[in-house]
């Protein structure tokens, strides 16, 4: 019950309604927050402690890339629970960024939720991925590969 659960993006109604016929018990903690403007995803996602990185493996590409919401949880200074697709699952091992689950395992996604209820990990993988988007994983340290590539 001390667990709150907010969905930023688009959730049509049909969506809203599924999740509120599942949630039983559970539907005040669950928070709708719509749509969130790219430049203020970061400052929103601060006012949160864990940032959940849930992909599928079809399409292709969601198991072959990173999307933008890791990068905004980094950014948010979250702890992230990422799904092990074969992208976020190699990040995750380079970078240690978070706890990483089983595609489709709600038990694990559970597990990890309540693994992050001890405030000492949690506070210290929220202080590592805050000073790790600021030293290496953030645009101004990318870029320079971009440019040491067209040079």
């Amino acid at each position: 019950p001390d667990i709150h659960l907010t969905l930023a993006g688009r959730c049509n109604e049909d969506m809203q309604d599924y999740i509120k016929t599942h949630a039983g018990d559970m539907i005040d903690n669950i928070h709708f927050a719509g749509i969130i403007l790219p430049e203020l995803l970061p400052a929103f996602a601060s006012k949160f402690d864990v940032g959940i990185a849930i992909e599928l493996f079809v399409p292709l590409n969601r198991n072959i890339c990173l999307t933008n919401k890791i990068f905004t949880y980094l950014l948010a200074g979250n702890a992230i629970i990422l799904s092990e697709t074969a992208m976020q699952l190699a990040f995750n091992k380079k970078w240690q960024v978070g706890q990483s689950i089983a595609v489709n395992n709600k038990n694990e996604l559970v597990q990890k939720i309540k693994f992050y209820k001890d405030l000492n990990i949690l506070n210290a993988q929220k202080t590592f991925n805050y000073k790790l988007s600021k030293e290496h994983l953030n645009w101004d340290e990318e870029s320079k590969k971009i440019l040491a590539v067209i040079k």
